[in-house]
């Protein structure tokens, strides 16, 4: 098969998975949306902290973490993925109906988030390890959640402390201002900070 062939063939499948809503961060398949997610995170924390790492997809069934990452240093790293999405929004437009903009205020934010955090929050489910740092990537492509909207709702929250989760981070969908999809760091109540 042609590269061109191959290509039309991923754009068939990711086309395939559209839902209408929210679907910016939609890959050809579960796997390669969460190894793309862990990517751009991973792109990011190169960028700032200047960090050397190699990751992998773990593959269906070896979750959680979805993907991990192994430092120059030899740490290990989980990296757990998943999507801020308003459900009944979604659920409208795949039934057929208008494109509803969700009302993010502050409150429902940030209690969402706090929903993922708990859920993603579960030691005694992870696979594989020992991991020196846990992360959690929330991507989303909410039309009223731009990156300018998420720093401004979450701006001085801190979320509760996390048992597993070491550090946890808002993936928004392409920001053409900033030439970028923006990556927020969530503050969490057990005050770790991700270091070299």
């Amino acid at each position: 098969m042609s590269d061109e062939a191959k290509i039309a063939e991923s754009m068939r499948k990711a086309r395939r998975r559209n839902r209408g809503y929210a679907d910016y961060f939609r890959g050809q398949s579960k796997g390669h949306e969460e190894r793309s997610i862990a990517y751009r995170l991973l792109v990011h924390l190169n960028k700032e902290l200047r960090l050397k790492w190699e990751y992998q997809h773990r593959g269906h069934g070896q979750d959680p973490p979805d993907c991990e990452a192994i430092a120059e240093d030899g740490r290990r790293i989980g990296i757990e993925v998943t999507e801020l999405v308003d459900q009944h929004s979604l659920e409208e437009v795949v039934r057929g109906g208008a494109d509803p903009l969700t009302d993010w205020g502050r409150e429902k934010l940030v209690a969402h988030v706090q929903r993922l955090l708990d859920r993603k929050d579960a030691p005694d489910r992870v696979q594989g390890g020992p991991y020196r740092e846990y992360l959690l990537a929330i991507h989303t492509d909410e039309p009223a959640l731009t990156a300018d909207n998420l720093e401004r709702l979450l701006l001085g929250h801190t979320f509760l402390e996390t048992r597993l989760i070491t550090a946890a981070f808002l993936i928004a969908s392409f920001d053409p201002r900033r030439n970028t999809s923006p990556v927020i760091e969530l503050r969490l109540g057990s005050a770790r900070v991700l270091k070299p």
